[in-house]
């Protein structure tokens, strides 16, 4: 995996080897980067599930001013932080372990995101919960923020709101939500 555009473009990626770990494609990627296109540029950028920190590199690669990782496994922790250092963009990021639900509930309390990104696995139970949340904090954000959710086709997502737009990648679909 490389990333993509940016400053860092064509960057190897350090991806662990994380059983169920599925890293966002190029061409997703490259999809979800071209419908922020408009607001990544100086934006806080929040990556939920972060895996190898493919998405949240991307963005700062693209211009984002920071970028909080969020991920459970340590060996997908170790991986951003390398990832980070590789790139120099280690004073513009943090990695939090944590599950995605708390740190949702926990940062909200911080200086608002712009972005929020979220990748759960494939049969992650409380999506719907996870999105209503950060649908709830999405309100105290600035105006115009995005949240961007990564999920499988079955997955059951809120009906209020629904989505603002949505793509399809086979089994995978990216929703947004302004």
């Amino acid at each position: 995996m490389r990333i993509i555009a940016g400053t860092a473009k064509r960057m190897r990626l350090v991806v662990p080897r994380v059983r169920g770990l599925r890293p966002t494609s190029d061409a997703m990627r490259e999809t979800l980067f071209n419908v922020l296109a408009d607001c990544i540029v100086g934006a806080r950028f929040l990556d939920l599930f972060a895996g190898c920190g493919a998405v949240g590199l991307e963005a700062l690669s693209r211009g984002a001013q920071w970028c909080t990782f969020v991920d459970v496994s340590p060996r997908c922790r170790r991986a951003i932080r390398e990832n980070l250092e590789r790139m120099r963009f280690a004073g513009r990021a943090e990695v939090i372990r944590a599950d995605a639900r708390a740190a949702v509930e926990r940062l909200g309390e911080r200086e608002p995101y712009h972005i929020a990104f979220a990748d759960p696995p494939y049969g992650y139970e409380p999506l719907g919960e996870l999105v209503a949340a950060l649908l709830g904090q999405q309100r105290a954000w600035p105006n115009g923020a995005v949240v961007a959710v990564q999920h499988d086709r079955e997955a059951i997502m809120p009906d209020d709101p629904s989505p603002t737009r949505v793509k399809h990648f086979g089994r995978t679909v990216m929703s947004f939500y302004w």
